[in-house]
């Protein structure tokens, strides 16, 4: 069955990820403004929590193994691939610089062989764009499927206790440096995962706990990004290089927990009165297209200066208009695409 809670969801977790990436191309320095981008910036959390409640939702109880990791092949990777190598193209015919190839390593393209580990760096690692470390990572989530299968086949106690060792070990080992560590990702975003299989398993008494708390978690949510803009000096979210080096605890996936607990209490309330919200529901099943489409749109807009004086805005300003635009052109362009391509398209970007 469609859940139009989880479909609204979906709308607003893209949403979240182009904010976030569009608030972080200017430099954000007070304290208003880096509350704010606490509160926008590290929109991923939310696709993770998504994704964890639908493999139990939709896939547990007829979990195959072969065919659903050929399935996230042919809709998640195989989209991926195709766009990162017509980057790489693009990168390597136009002469521009490859992007992060002094963290990954690249030096010199001498022969064959060092266009294949350039190639396999950049499959490894999503570095093609600032988005698609998400890829790799979640294609590794989705390997280790059998022990989420053995996860949910625990005693209530022991998932909790699970839960709760993998919160702490998130929240000490942070976002990997670069986003260039994909196990280092798993290690960080395993209890938003987690966090999605308890709630597709207990969901009816989670929907009663949550009925009407809309309010509360809402002021939670801006407290946690407040607390974080007084403890750390930068904003969003936190990257370090070595994971189990101590620099103090993250507090964003704190935050993000409850602000996944925060829409499905506004949202259930919102599809009891408006159950069909066309353009939600358009953002939600086109919600893989525009995260794989809105980076290049992003950075032809800034870096490319496409939109005229932006380089000349204050960063909260840009964000106003960036946003909107991104989201605009990416929906248009996935559409335009899915028109031409047909039934080709999902192995083009994802939709």
């Amino acid at each position: 069955m469609r859940l139009i809670v989880f479909d609204y969801f979906r709308a607003i977790a893209i949403l979240s990820i182009v904010a976030g990436h569009c608030i972080s191309y200017k430099s954000i320095t007070s304290f208003d403004e880096r509350v704010i981008a606490n509160l926008i910036q590290g929109g991923s959390p939310l696709f993770v929590f998504i994704s964890g409640f639908f493999f139990h939702h939709i896939f547990y109880r007829q979990f195959q193994y072969s065919q659903f990791m050929l399935k996230k092949v042919k809709n998640v990777l195989l989209p991926y691939v195709f766009l990162s190598l017509l980057a790489l193209i693009y990168y390597l015919s136009s002469g521009i610089s490859l992007p992060d190839a002094k963290e990954l390593g690249i030096t010199s393209l001498a022969n064959w062989q060092d266009y294949l580990s350039m190639i396999g760096l950049y499959l490894w690692t999503g570095r093609t764009s600032f988005a698609y470390w998400y890829i790799p990572f979640i294609m590794l989530i989705f390997l280790m499927s059998p022990l989420f299968i053995s996860y949910i086949r625990q005693g209530v106690r022991i998932r909790l206790l699970i839960f709760i060792i993998a919160l702490v070990l998130a929240m000490i080992v942070h976002r990997p440096a670069g986003n260039l560590s994909p196990w280092h990702a798993v290690m960080y975003f395993l209890p938003m995962y987690l966090l999605g299989i308890l709630v597709s398993m207990h969901r009816e008494p989670v929907q009663r706990y949550l009925h009407n708390k809309a309010f509360i978690l809402g002021v939670t949510v801006v407290f946690l990004a407040i607390l974080q803009a007084l403890i750390y000096l930068g904003f969003g979210n936190l990257h370090k290089l070595h994971p189990f080096t101590f620099d103090g605890l993250d507090i964003l996936i704190l935050q993000k927990i409850v602000l996944c607990f925060f829409f499905l209490s506004l949202l259930e309330k919102l599809s009891e009165h408006y159950p069909q919200i066309p353009l939600l529901r358009l953002l939600a099943d086109a919600s893989f297209a525009i995260y794989f489409i809105h980076p290049w749109v992003l950075i032809a807009l800034v870096e490319y200066k496409w939109l005229p004086n932006v380089e000349n805005m204050s960063g909260l300003h840009q964000f106003i208009i960036t946003f909107p635009l991104t989201i605009l052109i990416s929906m248009t362009l996935a559409y335009v695409i899915k028109r031409c391509a047909g039934q080709y398209s999902r192995s083009l970007t994802g939709w």
